[in-house]
């Protein structure tokens, strides 16, 4: 009798997550999967740079072994949006942006972007995730780049209603996200398009950068800099971290780090043996690089971005 409960208790759990699966794909609005506010960062109308999304926003599930599920990722994006994560009680606090990887073809939102932003909010820090067009290619990715130029200046702009300071706005990106990070801390003010209204006006450039297993800094399979991750001496203060048995090459962080280096642009670096991609603040595996999150408290509360009383 136990054996058959069990029996009939296991395959509720798989219809149960099979339930889960099927709704999670058919989800167009991620409103519904989170109470965090999505806000456009474009006027109706007034968004340059072309889409390149072909049908609807799409979000997929992605399950792990035993079918638990592992996250979300997010496709077809044609509406950059900001997803606000706040902190009850916090005024005048510091803020990031979080920019989610998924090579530029897709967005892996729950893994590097929501999970990331909570992650965040426990130190007292606003978090904005970044929907950011997708798919591009990597030499198309000018609307991509308007994005996330255009989120930190409307972060700025409206430093006031969201309880903010306007001069402790950073970024943090993984992967993909991380190359989108390293850009703009190399090419905040490059023009890319018209200014379209008052909050243009505003700097785009990061307080400070946080590159985490960043994709293709380099190029090729060479320790020089991509043309377009030239480092100046403006660039923000970064903290880096890549793993040794990453798929992405550490030549990728290495190729960036020199110049940092070389520009004097204050940086902290933390290298693993072990830890792979993707592994976002999840610290569970009993490897060193387990305690990368420690490193990055540490390093954001020397950078004034935990407030003396999150500390």
């Amino acid at each position: 009798m136990k054996r058959i409960c069990f029996l009939l208790l296991f395959f509720c759990g798989l219809c149960s997550f099979a339930n889960i699966n099927k709704e999670i794909e058919n989800r167009a609005d991620l409103s519904d999967f989170d109470t965090a506010p999505f806000i456009d960062i474009w006027k109706s109308g007034k968004m340059p740079g072309k889409v390149s999304a072909k049908g609807a926003e799409v979000m997929k599930g992605e399950f792990a072994k035993n079918n638990q599920r592992k996250g979300f990722v997010i496709e077809n994006v044609s509406k950059p949006q900001i997803q606000f994560y706040d902190v009850e009680g916090a005024k005048n606090a510091p803020a990031m942006l979080v920019c989610p990887g998924g090579a530029y073809l897709s967005l892996q939102y729950s893994n590097e972007g929501l999970r990331v932003a909570r992650f965040l909010n426990s130190l007292g820090i606003k978090a904005f995730v970044l929907k950011y067009r997708v798919p591009y290619k990597m030499n198309e990715r000018d609307p991509i780049n308007m994005d996330a130029q255009r989120a930190i200046k409307y972060i700025r702009h409206n430093a006031k209603k969201f309880g903010i300071d306007p001069k402790r706005v950073g970024m943090i990106g993984f992967s993909a996200g991380a190359n989108l990070t390293a850009w703009m801390s190399c090419n905040f003010d490059k023009k890319l398009y018209e200014p379209i209204d008052k909050i243009d006006s505003q700097s785009a450039r990061p307080d400070i950068a946080c590159l985490i297993y960043p994709h293709l800094l380099n190029k090729g399979s060479t320790y020089n800099p991509s043309d377009e991750m030239i480092v100046r001496e403006d660039t923000p203060p970064s903290f880096v971290v890549h793993a040794q048995d990453d798929r992405v090459p550490m030549a990728s962080s290495l190729s960036y780090l020199m110049q940092l280096y070389e520009k004097k642009v204050p940086l902290d670096v933390h290298f693993f043996s072990k830890g792979g991609h993707a592994f976002s603040v999840i610290n569970m595996r009993g490897i060193p690089i387990d305690g990368w999150t420690d490193m990055l408290i540490k390093w954001l509360a020397y950078r004034n971005f935990i407030d003396k009383d999150r500390q």
